[in-house]
Parts: C-alpha cells; sequence; structure tokens
C-alpha cells in the first residue's frame, strides 16, 4: 500500500459522523496535562481546519498561561513560524489558517504536529508537501503529533526523509515510543 492509498483510506474514515468537538476537547485535555507543555515557553502549533483537532483551546491555553505560541506560515516550498495574535489571522496557501505577522519566531520548546495518519511506533503520513518534514529534521524538541483515534494505520509507508515524532495524542490515548 502506497501513501496515497493510506490517504484515501483516511479521507473515507472522515467521511463517517463523529464528534469532533467533543473528540476535540479529549485531545486537548490531553495535551495541556503533558509536561512538555508546562515546561514550554515558545510553542509551535498549528492553525487546524475541520480534519484536525480543533487547536484553538490549546491556543488559548498556552496565551492565557503566558506562552508566547507562532504558527506556520507557507513561503513557497518552505515553511516557517510566526507569532499568533487572536483576531490576526488569513487564509494562506492550500486554504490553511495562517498568521498575519511577518516577524521571525524564537526558537521553539515545543512542536506540535498535524498530521493525515500515524501508527504506533510514532511515523507520521502529511498531506504530501514535506513542509513538516523538512522543518522537523531541523529541530530538536519534543515533537508531539494530534490527531483523531480513527486516523491510526497498522503501518504507515514512511521514507527516509520522513521525520518520526516523540509523542502522538489522541482523543484515548497517549501513543510514546516503546522502550526496547
Amino acid at each position: 500500500m502506497d501513501k496515497s492509498t493510506q490517504r484515501k483510506i483516511i479521507s473515507e474514515r472522515f467521511s463517517k459522523p463523529f464528534d469532533r468537538a467533543e473528540a476535540s476537547h479529549a485531545v486537548f485535555r490531553l495535551a495541556v496535562s503533558e509536561t512538555e507543555f508546562s515546561a514550554a515557553r515558545n510553542i509551535y502549533i498549528f492553525l487546524s481546519n475541520d480534519r484536525e483537532p480543533d487547536t484553538d483551546p490549546i491556543i488559548e491555553a498556552a496565551v492565557r498561561s503566558g506562552k508566547k505560541v507562532f504558527c506556520p506560515k507557507v513561503h513557497g516550498t518552505e515553511m516557517d513560524f510566526h507569532p499568533y495574535v487572536a483576531g490576526k489571522i488569513s487564509v494562506g496557501a492550500f486554504g490553511i489558517r495562517e498568521p498575519d505577522s511577518t516577524e521571525v519566531a524564537p526558537p521553539p520548546d515545543l512542536i506540535f504536529v498535524p498530521m493525515v495518519a500515524f501508527d504506533e511506533n510514532l511515523n507520521r503520513l502529511g498531506h504530501g508537501k514535506g513542509y513538516y518534514d523538512r522543518f522537523l529534521k531541523e529541530c530538536n524538541v519534543p515533537k508531539i503529533g494530534l490527531a483523531f483515534d480513527f486516523q491510526k494505520l497498522d503501518k504507515v509507508v514512511s521514507d527516509i526523509h520522513d521525520v518520526r515524532l516523540d509523542k502522538i495524542i489522541t482523543e484515548t490515548k497517549i501513543y510514546r515510543l516503546r522502550e526496547v
């Protein structure tokens, strides 16, 4: 099975009814309870779409607790992060919400990562453009994926350039790399 087929499988799963708000709230509760979230001062996080857990509550909790939040913006073939300012969001490349800011972000302490699918070995399947993989390979900070349970596959097809995550949080579980 190739990556394109895996993306189609997940797309079909999204066509079935589920309570996104309830599942997103469960992801939020688990995400903000993690020690990496508590310890982080600078958090990089995506502005979610309707096929991802809602990240707005995580962003709001971070801002309320005095953390700095930065969100991705695509520039050609690259992606970088800029300060999040409530109400200062526009729609950018691929119809993705992005911060209006052009200010450069300081290095992150934690990165929350979106995905199409994942497996128990913390492999992540993205949308296929490689933005996150190119960005994450340069980052030596905790990388935590956010997803719904039904996005889990037995084995995600991964290539040499794909970056494995440190944790993946769904509405019912936190996946961590198994100790050998």
